[in-house]
């Protein structure tokens, strides 16, 4: 594999790692073991929209539309949102210290860990459940039509 190929994966599921991150956040929240693996996909999911934002500030020039769908939709989620890229880069910096120590936060910076990363990720959910949702639907047209 080349090193461009590796440093942005366009079949990141930030929803997924949203929650897997949250779930790990709740439970170091109630004093539970977890997991690095899960805090990990945090730092993945920050990564993952720090590569977007970065993206969103370099001019675009008129390509063709090689990307993802859903990485074009996640992008324009972010536009559309306004997130900061130093929030992001804060967040990614919190999840590395409870990676260190998992008591290294109070529960209301977990909480608003948690807060920050499921608004940040619940329009990309809908983009890509409503994108599923029409291609289930052409399929069944095809098949049956």
């Amino acid at each position: 594999m080349t090193k461009n190929s590796q440093e942005f994966n366009p079949l990141v599921n930030p929803v997924k790692l949203a929650d897997d991150t949250t779930f790990a956040l709740s439970s170091i929240e109630r004093g539970g073991k977890v997991s690095p693996e899960l805090l990990k996909e945090g730092v993945e999911l920050c990564d993952y929209l720090i590569s977007l934002l970065e993206e969103l500030k370099t001019p675009v020039e008129p390509r063709a539309q090689l990307t993802f769908r859903a990485v074009r939709d996640d992008r324009e989620v972010l536009q559309e949102s306004g997130i900061d890229i130093e929030r992001v880069r804060e967040v990614k910096k919190w999840i590395n210290d409870l990676i260190e120590n998992p008591s290294s936060h109070t529960p209301e910076n977990l909480k608003t860990m948690q807060e920050f990363l499921m608004t940040t990720t619940m329009p990309m959910w809908q983009n890509r459940t409503l994108e599923f949702r029409e291609r289930k639907l052409k399929r069944g047209l095809i098949i049956r039509g």
